[in-house]
């Protein structure tokens, strides 16, 4: 291709698979127009990069990679110095990067705290137009979880009064290796150094307005998974053939009534209420309360695991005759052709409701922080206990299930593909 022909660059910045998968969808419309490639960080002291590298290179993605230092042995309990080796490669593999000038656009999931700010401000040097796009929710309650506070006064007083002295050291130990100072820590999405920031609708735009981010940089330009749940939605009402299909890819019997449970980990690193048991056991009551009324000759149960999960935590209820499904599986095309969705607080609910699917979602753990986001899928609530959960599976399973949700244009845009592809461009 010459120069003169050759399409403009346009990196996406994702964080873990999730991010990952979401600008797979969205690079075929993007390479209309871009040569498009993913620039992996090692986020969280590299926690899900090589994972991103093993499915970039499975489905032939473009990648970019920022090399994690091999951890030295007798160094890495010296504060900040394993994160001052990484500062000095981000510096080094960034500016390479952009050396050429050819790129045009930096897509990244957030643009706040060290390294994300400091990436697409040296982009913006370079004559790059850097953007945020939102590809997960964001909701009063996200920072809201059990308040576990320690009983040690020792550690209480270092938390209080230690973590800001921390912080204040960080930022000028960076600001020397990165050559500049700038603001590392994190903050609400959208509110760092990226220029644009398309958020998913109307209630995330008062949402993050409310919380600092200037107007003027936001635009609603919709959810990727809006158009593609339609899309779905209208292929499999054509005729039998695609669902016949779908059912034999994933093992679906349409002889049965087919209920799908979507996992949301709270055991991981990032968010961390239960243990691997504990994880497991919330999940099991799911099902067991479906059990209690539902007789597994007319119904199949399906359970599909959360990206940051490992499927092997579930193997004991694979046993039992649920089906267990990976990360890499297509959300909708398994909610498409089920009957009854399940979740609690997750980006996913937005696929059945736009679907139109009847739905249930719960909230065992009686999580504020799942409480809270309700309003921000057009959920009615979400049920606390298992008898209120089998009340709900029973109306459902005598057809008198009420809808769950509210479809609203404050939280559905239209168009979205539309809109977010006129964004970028």
């Amino acid at each position: 291709m010459t120069a003169s022909t050759r399409k403009p660059r346009l990196i996406c910045i994702p964080h873990y698979i999730g991010s990952v998968r979401y600008f797979e969808k969205l690079t075929p419309f993007l390479e209309q127009k871009y040569d498009v490639s993913f620039l992996l960080l090692p986020l969280n002291r590299g926690k899900y990069q090589q994972e991103m590298i093993r499915y970039c290179t499975e489905r032939s993605l473009h990648t970019l990679v920022v090399p994690r230092p091999t951890p030295n042995f007798l160094t890495r309990h010296i504060p900040f110095y394993e994160e001052l080796r990484q500062a000095r490669i981000y510096k080094h593999e960034i500016r390479r990067l952009y050396a050429s000038g050819d790129i045009r656009k930096i897509v990244s999931i957030n643009d706040c705290g060290f390294p994300l700010n400091y990436v697409l401000r040296e982009a913006q040097k370079k004559g790059a137009d850097t953007l945020v796009l939102q590809w997960a929710v964001v909701a009063p309650g996200q920072q809201v979880g059990p308040q576990y506070v320690s009983s040690n006064i020792f550690r209480r007083l270092v938390f209080r009064y230690g973590k800001p002295l921390y912080e204040y050291c960080r930022k000028i130990l960076l600001a020397c290796v990165i050559g500049s100072r700038l603001d590392v820590a994190k903050r609400t999405i959208g509110s760092g150094s990226a220029k644009k920031f398309g958020v998913i609708n109307g209630q995330t735009r008062d949402y993050v307005a409310g919380r600092g981010v200037p107007l003027r940089k936001i635009t609603v330009v919709g959810y990727l998974d809006f158009f593609l749940a339609e899309k779905m939605s209208k292929d499999l009402a054509k005729d039998a053939g695609p669902r016949e299909k779908l059912a034999r890819i994933h093992g679906f019997d349409m002889h049965k009534k087919n209920i799908i449970v979507f996992s949301s980990p709270y055991n991981t690193k990032d968010v961390t209420f239960l243990s691997d048991e504990e994880q497991y056991r919330y999940v099991e009551s799911i099902f067991t309360g479906l059990w209690s009324v539902l007789p597994k000759d007319q119904y199949d149960f399906h359970l599909k695991i959360h990206p940051a999960e490992d499927k092997n935590l579930y193997r004991h209820l694979a046993s039992r005759g649920v089906k267990i499904y990976g990360k890499e599986t297509n959300n909708f095309e398994i909610i498409g052709i089920s009957d009854l969705y399940i979740a609690d607080s997750t980006t996913t609910n937005f696929i059945p409701i736009i679907m139109n699917k009847d739905s249930i979602f719960v909230n065992f753990l009686k999580l504020e922080m799942v409480d809270m986001a309700k309003e921000s899928y057009g959920i009615h609530a979400f049920v606390h206990t298992l008898h209120e959960f089998e009340k709900l599976v029973i109306d459902w399973r005598e057809g008198r299930l009420e809808k769950q949700y509210t479809q609203d244009e404050y939280i559905y845009t239209k168009n979205s593909l539309e809109k977010i592809m006129a964004w970028i461009n």
